[in-house]
């Protein structure tokens, strides 16, 4: 089975990240995940992403690990 990734628009899904961590899920964030409106910065919702990850006891993909990821899966 391949890793999940929760996605919406303009919905909050900060709620379903412990879960789907815990699950072996991937995750992402950024503004354009973001509740419309949201008063958050891009910073401020990376932090609190990667804090998520690491309370878990994950840790986030660097940006090399990304690259190797897509590149393996062809995108």
């Amino acid at each position: 089975m391949s890793a999940k990734t929760p996605s919406g628009v303009s919905a909050d899904l900060r709620p379903l990240f412990t879960d789907t961590i815990a699950r072996g899920g991937h995750i992402r964030i950024g503004l354009e995940d973001a509740p419309l409106g949201t008063t958050a910065s891009n910073l401020e919702l990376v932090e609190e992403a990667v804090r998520l990850v690491r309370d878990q006891g994950a840790a986030p993909a660097t940006p090399a690990e990304m690259r190797q990821a897509l590149a393996a899966a062809g995108s």
